[in-house]
């Protein structure tokens, strides 16, 4: 089965959006678990225990994804737009040589 790295924007202004952005991130990551991949979407978790506006935890989780996407198979783009975190993930993966799939053109929501 094939590891693939979920990347989806998470960051908000405001705390309602950004609890948005991860429940749509989890039902993305829902989505391409049924695509039979095998998903890793570890910024889930960091973004709910740490404090995305502390620079030393935001750091930290950077580091944590980089360290996870050089270990999948394929890095996937979902959530209908490309953020800060998900242009360092197709960087990452680039210098790994792991292909990055671009599915932000499906929108915000995943396929039903």
């Amino acid at each position: 089965m094939r590891v693939v790295y979920m990347a989806h924007p998470a960051g908000a202004p405001t705390p309602e959006e950004h609890r948005a952005n991860l429940a749509r991130a989890k039902r993305w990551f829902r989505w391409a678990a049924e695509q039979g991949v095998s998903v890793i979407a570890d910024w889930i978790i960091y973004c709910e225990v740490w404090d995305d506006a502390n620079p030393v935890q935001r750091g930290n989780g950077l580091e944590h994804d980089d360290a996870a996407i050089r270990r999948c198979d394929a890095v996937w783009l979902v959530g209908g737009r490309v953020s800060y975190g998900m242009e360092r993930a197709c960087l990452t993966a680039g210098d790994a040589g792991i292909p990055v799939a671009d599915w932000t053109h499906l929108g915000e929501e995943p396929p039903a």
